[in-house]
Parts: C-alpha cells; structure tokens; sequence
C-alpha cells in the first residue's frame, strides 16, 4: 500500500515537471525571432505532446494551479497564447497553436475562470525554442487590470 502511494507521488511530481511548470522555459522569451510574451505579474506553462492539443495530468494541474490563483486575486486580465514546434505546414501550425490555446482556456473556464477575462492568441511556431518540448505549450500570461 506504502509502495503505491509512493509509486503514485513519484508519477504524478514527474508528470508536473515533464508538462507544465510556472516559468517560461529556459531562452524562451530571448531576442531573435521569438514571439514576445506579454507583460504579466504571474506565467503558468503548460507543455503538450507532439501533434496534440490534449491536456495532460501535469497541464491540467498547472491550469487548476492558475485558475485558482487568478479567481483569488481578482481584478487581473489573463492571456493564452498557443505554441507550436515549426514540424507542421504554417497552417498546420497556426491550427494547432489555436488549440492548445483554446484548449487551456476552456480548461480555465472549466475551473471557475470568467471567460470575459481571458483573451486568446496563437503564434504557430513563431515562439519555437529548440527542438524540445519547449516549442510545444501554452502560456498562461496573468496581468493586473
């Protein structure tokens, strides 16, 4: 019984940091050709599987994590934007991005997030970091009204 609740806890701590975490990853946000991150007093990433716009334990954990933040702070403006790595058409890409976003927002709304506060954007791959997962998420982008 021991050995479960900690096979359990060991999977889930792995699920969180493998697919979402709250800071942008490493060169995220660097000069060059990266789509800039809006201004925010708080970021929530969630990280996706190649070619899925499907949240997983982690991304959905990560989600409950921001919606409850941002219910109790109140007063605050939020921002999804989607992300792709550049492995698809722009189309393709753009799509994908758009769903990831949606994905996480609907997600927000589904945890008691107002949806008037919430605004939705996609980049397609413009936002790529490497050839990493990092290419793959969403980003949650708190602001103060």
């Amino acid at each position: 019984m021991i050995r479960n609740s900690i096979k359990i806890l060991l999977v889930a701590a792995a699920s969180v940091a493998l697919w979402g975490c709250q800071t942008p990853p490493q060169g995220a946000n660097q000069a060059g050709n990266m789509a800039p991150l809006p201004e925010a007093k708080a970021r929530y990433v969630v990280f996706f599987t190649p070619w899925s716009s499907r949240l997983e334990a982690g991304g959905k954990t990560v989600v409950t994590v921001a919606a409850h933040k941002i219910i109790r702070d109140g007063h605050v403006r939020v921002t999804v934007i989607g992300y792709t790595d550049p492995r698809g058409t722009i189309d393709q890409d753009k799509k994908l991005s758009a769903d990831r976003a949606n994905a996480v927002a609907n997600a927000l709304v589904d945890n008691g997030v107002d949806r008037s506060l919430i605004e939705v954007k996609f980049v397609g791959s413009a936002g790529y970091v490497s050839d990493s997962v990092e290419g793959r998420r969403a980003v949650i982008a708190v602001n103060n009204m």
